[in-house]
């Protein structure tokens, strides 16, 4: 179940190659299975620090819950690995109900975290050629002068994953590719022209 909702906050890491090909067919280039993967170059150390900040964020997340879920329900740190046994549990006494609502509590508190630092957070890397910060600034910047439709959005996100859930992943195939896509396109929708040439401006060689 962690390594399930774990992959959901990891999601946006795994995306840049599909933002790398769909900025290269806004621009009119050529794409290849090989230009996403030479996007994680590209970007270098940047993308290194993102996926640290990520994977702390959700081991954070992991340990908490895991230690919430195993001492509220089963009074240990070592409760059962199946999935229905941990909901069973959980709903067979009130400590369990309480550790339920604790767990949903947390994974929202760190999904919005994770949301809120991702939102437009590659594709402002790959565009502006600019660190990690800067395009997690811009992230933040663009949540929030659009907190509605972004809400929707990141509601629609978890929608889809759970339909790739309960197709046991076959529907990410398409769902992903296509979320990935969508994340370029809603940053360039969202982050202004102005803002986006003076950019250009300064670094002429990445068009």
């Amino acid at each position: 179940m962690i390594v399930i909702f774990g992959f959901l906050l990891l999601g946006p890491l795994l995306a840049v190659g599909v933002n790398e090909m769909a900025r290269r067919l806004e621009q009119g280039g050529s794409t290849r299975f090989s230009t996403g993967l030479g996007a994680i170059g590209e970007l270098g150390a940047a993308v290194w620090f993102y996926a640290a900040s990520l994977i702390i964020l959700f081991a954070l997340w992991a340990g908490m819950v895991w230690q919430w879920i195993g001492v509220l329900t089963y009074g240990d740190l070592a409760p059962p690995a199946s999935v229905g046994e941990v909901l069973s549990a959980m709903l067979a006494s009130p400590q369990g109900i309480v550790s339920l609502l604790g767990f949903v509590a947390a994974t929202v508190v760190f999904a919005l975290a994770v949301f809120a630092i991702s939102v437009v957070t590659l594709p402002a890397m790959l565009d502006r050629q600019r660190g990690m910060m800067d395009a997690v600034a811009t992230s933040l910047k663009v949540l929030k002068a659009n907190p509605g439709v972004l809400f929707l959005w990141g509601l629609l996100i978890t929608a889809l994953f759970a339909v790739s859930v309960l197709t046991g992943f076959i529907a990410l195939i398409v769902i992903f590719p296509w979320l990935g896509l969508s994340m370029w396109h809603a940053y360039r929708a969202l982050v202004g022209w102005s803002e986006r040439s003076s950019t250009s401006e300064r670094h002429p060689a990445h068009g």
